[in-house]
């Protein structure tokens, strides 16, 4: 299943983009946890630039493709990550999504969100290499799915530029200033054109929760498509509530993007 053997895995990431802000050390430690163990896909290697970079592929289990979906982990996170991001890669499959969840610029461990302020226009590079995948394989009915920093990046990737291929955006826990004046999230969801799916837990963290009703207006003054859920119980991870997180973000999904991928698709043999 796997095109490399974790040696080679690991010199290709040492080989792109040293001079990346990303830290690809802790990025080479991250890929050989994942490649040590089952992981539910196969395991690849995309390039941004002159960085490669990891990613899990887990392609649609139905019949009929309905798109696909690019996921993208929290803060300090992994394309394999056990919240969220895993429980959503295996399941959209199963209503009809290929997944595929990329390893976003990560800083050194334990550091906070100011040192990874920078990261997040880097980011957008990844997704587009993730958008040209799926371009590969006759798949332009694409989602982005991010989860805390990944819903920010997944954000501002798109109002600097929206691809054409990207259909909808859903946002897990996104972290929001609550200031109103030069707000980065709000000053791109006002250049947003596809609808959001605003998603979070009762028990969020505070940039979450407290951000919610920022969210709200600037949809509003947008005239986005737009809707927002706060999930009762749940926390950031949505611990103990994956299948509920699950569920709502299938239903949404096949509502506002689902249609049918049709012509030869490239086997992934």
């Amino acid at each position: 299943m796997y095109p490399y053997t974790l040696p080679l895995l690991l010199l290709a990431l040492l080989m792109g983009g040293s001079g990346q802000a990303s830290n690809l050390m802790r990025e080479q430690r991250i890929a050989a946890e994942i490649t040590r163990g089952p992981v539910g896909g196969e395991l690849l290697w995309l390039q941004a630039g002159q960085t490669r970079f990891l990613a899990i592929h887990s392609p649609a289990t139905t019949r009929k493709t309905l798109g696909g979906v690019i996921l993208l982990h929290d803060m300090g996170g992994h394309p394999d990550r056990a919240e969220v991001i895993r429980p959503l890669r295996l399941y959209l499959p199963t209503r009809g999504w290929d997944c595929l969840s990329i390893q976003l610029p990560v800083a050194a461990r334990g550091a906070d969100a100011q040192a990874y302020r920078p990261l997040i226009p880097q980011a957008a590079a990844r997704i587009q290499a993730a958008i040209d995948y799926f371009k590969g394989r006759n798949d332009r009915n694409l989602i982005l799915l991010g989860h805390g920093l990944g819903a920010r990046m997944a954000l501002e990737s798109l109002a600097r530029r929206q691809p054409k291929e990207v259909r909808a955006l859903v946002a897990i826990g996104l972290p929001t200033p609550p200031r109103q004046a030069d707000n980065p999230v709000t000053r791109a969801m006002a250049r947003l054109q596809i609808p959001m799916l605003d998603l979070f837990g009762e028990f969020d963290l505070e940039p979450v929760t407290r951000g919610a009703g920022v969210r709200r207006r600037a949809a509003r003054r947008a005239d986005l498509d737009y809707r927002q859920v706060r999930v009762a119980g749940a926390d950031h991870s949505f611990s103990a509530l994956q299948r509920a997180l699950q569920l709502r973000v299938a239903a949404w999904l096949k509502r506002v993007a689902g249609r049918e991928i049709t012509g030869p698709r490239p086997s992934t043999d």
